[in-house]
């Protein structure tokens, strides 16, 4: 049966060793039991003498319950034994999400006596008495409370109130601002596009002003070699370096030039949605400031005192962020400790505040977690050490034999200041520094002292500090034996829930999925922004092959890959109800596009397909262009933001000669140039249901616009074209306008930064004065001239055409 180890166990033996390996790999990686009846798996392991065939391979129905159950015991066992040799005080974190996708069943209303009794019965079953992080609710803290059990703050969820609750709302103007801004996002949430043009019209603006610097320099360079003497060699010297100093300004020119960013909104629950807005709002500003005087709301635009308060807070936020980023890690489980971190406040005076002391802290921390006193004796002899460096040597043997894992990792790559509080700067001296240590931990010879407050107040007074925190307690907590194990307690308390949060993100997915597959009413799903990966993806597609209701799914901002794609392709083979798909960002590329062109062929259903921003090539572009040969559904397809070039054009050109569905066609910001343009311009000749082509940002030129006009000479479908930035130049105008002569169905021309002059709008006016259908021409950003401008005027008595200009002197037209 088995390739490998025949002779030492039986067939059954080993087919049963297999099956727990296949049902532990099931568990860790959140796969279904089903996968071993995959057709690619079954290969890979006959392929790979992991079996010699397929009726070796344990079924489902072996995996689970059979396996599963005794992996759980096995496991739980394991997990109760572990926690008898930890420390006394475990750390519990726990979340409860109200939704219809149970991780754990609990149909109860959310009561605190509710949440008691099902976090009693987990407790008992793995007998423990633990602290816990959760969530500061009501409900959570009285349930804790009727536990007895003390409730530590999530780390997170502290600083969301702090600054949604206490910060924002008590700092001059900001809750003003930041409404604002979220009005300025919701009055261009239809803008999104000129905003992206305002932006990189600006950068190509600066863009000059540095290559004119640049010229300057050369010509004062150029004064001074001419007006001094220089050596040969050094003249070769500066020519080189000055070369290099302009080919980086350019790079990071460029690097700047192409990073637009959407306009973002904030969500209540999410303080760190607050940053993402106002950073979209400040990388945008000077665009935002001319499309609101564009459309006369001048009372939203910020004033530049407002604008400097939007970057403080930035800057302010931006300390958090890094911070919740850390504490927040799934996998590194980081633990209070690291909330050193967010140590930005001034502690003297927040204790002051509160009429309280860091000794009466610390002190009442002993006392509640009830730390047992140690003799006056085993102070003495850890006092009376001679050399504090061979004391550090014994204490860390014992700490790290007897310290709870969590306590001991070391966190040494924050590269952070994690120093003990209070503690001053380093003494440079060690022959000063053991004189200190020994003279501090010298135990009071009155009768009647409290060791444990001695023990606090040689702790504060300590003048030595540690980039790792818990190394120094690792190292030199012995002689403070009340506050080291004080800090084995606190400092190995998780900063955060958010792991146990996470648990809903990590099998959402998988839920859904088997949601869909049952559910008989749900239309519209919007999963947009929800870090669902290809794996996420492949249980979403089993709901979508069963289910017969959805007609809208939205997956945009998710890692999906073409992995993932590949999944939900083949589910789309077999749904009969998706007609709405959109996959902006999903990080499909040409791969994925591979899959989705055999969908389309299969699919009979969908309308609209939304792949913008995707990494598709020409490549990719073939793939959907034969499919869209076959598909008879497909009406808008939106390849926006991809890498197409004349060749993907081509073959798209090709699809649209056949394709007899499709009206809307987006394909603005590749790279397209007047070779791809001829082929969809002869498509465009033959093609009779393609209302909307947007070919904006791309770069078909004159020679382009050429081939455009012919297409609309004998074209009698398209409405509405989109050639903005397209550097067609007056030849080009020329070209559409002897087009427009004869053409009967173009409703809406957008020519928009064309460097069109005064002969290019001569050329638009001859043709505006025969045509009787646009409506709409979109001249902004261009070279007219009043002359020019005034001609068009003239044409537009004559036609219902609607002028728009950039120029505040055009206005009058």
């Amino acid at each position: 049966m088995f390739a490998r180890n025949r002779d030492t166990a039986s067939s059954s033996q080993l087919k049963e060793k297999l099956g727990h390996q296949l049902t532990l790999m099931c568990c860790k990686d959140l796969l279904p039991f089903s996968i071993v009846e995959n057709e690619g798996f079954l290969d890979f392991l006959i392929s790979n003498k992991i079996v010699n065939a397929k009726y070796d391979i344990p079924s489902r129905t072996t995996l689970s319950p059979l396996n599963l159950n005794k992996i759980y015991n096995v496991c739980l066992d394991k997990t109760k034994e572990q926690i008898k040799l930890s420390t006394n005080y475990p750390t519990i974190t726990c979340d409860a999400w109200t939704d219809n996708l149970r991780t754990q069943p609990f149909n109860e209303a959310h009561t605190d006596e509710s949440i008691k009794d099902l976090v009693s019965n987990v407790l008992i079953e793995f007998g423990i008495n633990p602290n816990s992080v959760s969530d500061k609710d009501a409900n959570m803290r009285k349930a804790w409370r009727l536990l007895n059990v003390i409730h530590i703050f999530c780390v997170d969820h502290g600083i969301h109130n702090l600054l949604m609750k206490d910060c924002f709302h008590n700092m001059n103007y900001v809750s003003e601002i930041l409404d604002k801004i979220q009005s300025i996002i919701n009055k261009l949430h239809y803008h999104q596009h000129e905003l992206e043009n305002e932006y990189f019209r600006s950068n190509e603006k600066r863009f000059n002003d540095l290559l004119l610097s640049i010229d300057k320099t050369d010509e004062i360079i150029d004064a001074d070699l001419a007006s001094t003497y220089i050596d040969a060699d050094d003249t070769q010297v500066l020519n080189k370096k000055f070369q290099n100093d302009n080919l980086e300004a350019l790079r990071l020119s460029d690097d700047l030039k192409f990073r637009f960013h959407t306009l973002k909104k904030r969500i209540v629950t999410c303080w760190n949605t607050v940053l993402i807005m106002l950073r979209s709002y400040a990388d945008n500003i000077l665009g935002i400031e001319v499309i609101l005087g564009r459309l006369k709301h001048f009372d939203l635009i910020l004033t530049a005192a407002e604008n400097e308060i939007v970057r403080d807070l930035i800057q302010f936020l931006s300390l958090f962020e890094s911070t919740t980023t850390i504490l927040s890690a799934s996998k590194s489980y980081p633990t209070i400790s690291l909330c050193l971190l967010l140590r930005i406040i001034d502690i003297s005076r927040y204790l002051t505040q509160c009429h309280t002391t860091k000794e009466l802290i610390l002190s009442e921390m002993i006392k509640q977690f009830k730390i047992n006193h140690f003799t006056q004796a085993f102070a003495t002899n850890n006092a009376s050490i001679s050399s504090p460096s061979q004391s550090c040597s014994s204490i860390t043997t014992t700490a790290t034999s007897h310290s709870n894992p969590s306590t001991t990792a070391s966190s040494t790559s924050m590269k952070c200041n994690l120093s003990v509080e209070s503690l001053n700067s380093p003494v440079k001296h060690l022959k000063k520094l053991k004189e200190n240590l020994i003279q501090k931990h010298k135990p009071p010879s009155t009768s009647g002292f409290d060791p444990i407050l001695d023990e606090i107040q040689n702790y504060l007074q300590l003048d030595i500090s540690y980039d790792d925190v818990l190394q120094f307690w690792r190292s030199s907590g012995n002689a403070f034996p009340h506050l080291k194990r004080l800090a084995q307690i606190v400092l190995a308390v998780p900063a955060t829930s958010t792991p146990s949060e996470q648990v809903f993100s990590t099998t959402g997915a998988q839920h859904l999925g088997k949601v869909l597959e049952q559910n008989k009413t749900l239309t519209t799903l919007n999963l947009r922004s929800n870090k669902i990966s290809h794996e996420g993806a492949r249980h979403l597609s089993k709901g979508l092959e069963q289910n017969r209701t959805l007609t809208t799914l939205d997956l945009s901002y998710n890692h999906i890959g073409h992995q993932g794609i590949q999944h939900l392709s083949k589910a789309l083979e077999q749904n009969q109800t998706v007609t709405t798909l959109t996959l902006y960002q999903a990080e499909i590329g040409d791969e994925g596009a591979q899959h989705l062109g055999k969908a389309l062929e299969q699919n009979k259903t969908l309308t609209t397909l939304n792949l913008c921003q995707n990494g598709i090539g020409d490549k990719g572009a073939q793939y959907l262009g034969k499919a869209l040969e076959q598909n008879q559904t497909l009406n808008t397809m939106d390849l926006s933001h991809n890498q197409i070039g004349d060749e993907g054009a081509q073959h798209l050109g090709k699809a649209l000669e056949k394709n007899q569905t499709l009206t809307t066609l987006d394909l603005s910001r590749n790279q397209i140039d007047d070779e791809g343009v001829q082929h969809i311009g002869k498509a465009l000749e033959q093609n009779q249901t393609v209302a909307t082509l947007n070919l904006s940002y791309n770069r078909i030129g004159h020679q382009g616009a050429q081939y455009l006009g012919r297409a609309l000479k004998e074209n009698q479908a398209l409405t509405t074209l989109d050639l903005n930035c397209n550097q067609i130049g007056t030849q080009g105008a020329q070209y559409l306008g002897k087009a427009l002569e004869r053409n009967q169905t173009l409703i809406t021309l957008n020519l928009n930064d064309n460097e069109i002059d005064v002969q290019g709008a001569q050329h638009l006016a001859k043709a505006l004065e025969q045509n009787q259908t646009l409506i709409t021409l979109n001249l902004f950003d261009n070279q007219l001239s009043r002359q020019g401008a005034e001609r068009l005027a003239n044409a537009r008595q004559q036609n219902r055409i609607q002028f728009v200009f950039l120029d505040d002197d055009m206005d009058d037209f």
